[in-house]
């Protein structure tokens, strides 16, 4: 009965953790950390992130300066705007011509 007790116990200081970390935050970090998952799922690989700013452009309230490597391990600098409205992002421009999907 101990076990299972001292189990339920770590379960839910580990539930509380999570659910802080999800909610909380600097903006900044949050629209950065979401950029690059956008960067993942558009087929890029994040290298790193250079620089976040507050912008008014359209519904998007951050934009992101990024380096990013497509698939053929070539580098190159991205923009993504992000909302935290919506928690939306997109890129700022269109990737480059040639640019190989990872």
């Amino acid at each position: 009965m101990k076990s299972i007790a001292t189990t339920v116990s770590l379960v839910a200081i580990g539930v509380s953790v999570l659910a802080g970390c999800a909610t909380g935050g600097d903006p900044a970090a949050v629209a950065a950390r979401q950029c690059g998952y956008f960067a993942g799922v558009e087929g890029a690989r994040l290298i790193g992130v250079d620089g976040v700013d507050a912008v008014s452009d359209g519904d998007a309230n951050y934009k992101v300066r990024m380096r990013i490597e497509d698939g053929m391990s070539r580098r190159t600098s991205a923009e993504c705007l992000y909302s935290s409205v919506s928690n939306k992002a997109r890129w700022a421009t269109p990737l480059p011509n040639g640019f190989v999907r990872i």
